[in-house]
């Protein structure tokens, strides 16, 4: 998994029963429960 963030001001849901990005006070937190036997690239510009 990658994740690359200069910015914290979307709310971006990626398959909402799986990954889930919230934006607050430009702090990410990530909550994720991936299926590890796929490549996920996530890029937040």
């Amino acid at each position: 998994i990658t994740v690359q963030s200069n910015v914290a001001e979307d709310i971006i849901i990626i398959d909402s029963d799986k990954y889930f990005y919230v934006a607050e006070s430009k702090r990410l937190t990530l909550l994720y429960e991936f299926d590890m036997n796929q490549s996920y690239t996530v890029k937040f510009e």
